[in-house]
């Protein structure tokens, strides 16, 4: 799935993971699946990333991702596998209608969506880092 979206194996594996073992090991088994095809892709990514719009986007990810950690451990998982299953809904929703943010992000989008998305991958591991078609 990764390679025909970009990064969907978590929309499609996150979910059925979620149901079976629960959202903390689902979000552990998914992290393992996700890591030979990230360090596959990671050299090709480093040369070819436009840092400047990374970083912040990065940053800001990695600031709030220990809160989506933490809500991952503190949530009952019918609370987390309610919000996993809608936000792969609306995501998958999102991507169904072809709709693209077509402006150039500022700084503040860039900061917020980065925010977001350490949010959504500390706590569902579902995350919008992996793509290109934001930044």
């Amino acid at each position: 799935m990764q390679s025909v979206t970009g990064f969907g194996a978590a929309l499609i594996f996150m979910p059925a993971l979620s149901v079976i073992y629960g959202p903390v090991q689902a979000v552990l088994a998914m992290t393992l699946m996700e890591l030979p095809a990230t360090a596959f892709l990671l050299p090709t990514a480093i040369r070819h990333a436009d840092w400047r719009a990374v970083m912040p986007l990065g940053l800001a990810s990695l600031v709030t991702f220990p809160a989506g950690a933490w809500l991952l451990v503190i949530l009952e998982p019918a609370v987390l596998q309610t919000a996993i299953a809608v936000l792969v809904l609306g995501f998958g929703g999102l991507l169904a209608t072809g709709w693209r943010y077509s402006r150039t992000p500022s700084l503040p989008v860039v900061l917020a969506v980065g925010g977001v998305s350490g949010l959504i991958e500390g706590a569902a591991n579902l995350s919008s880092r992996r793509s290109s078609y934001f930044c």
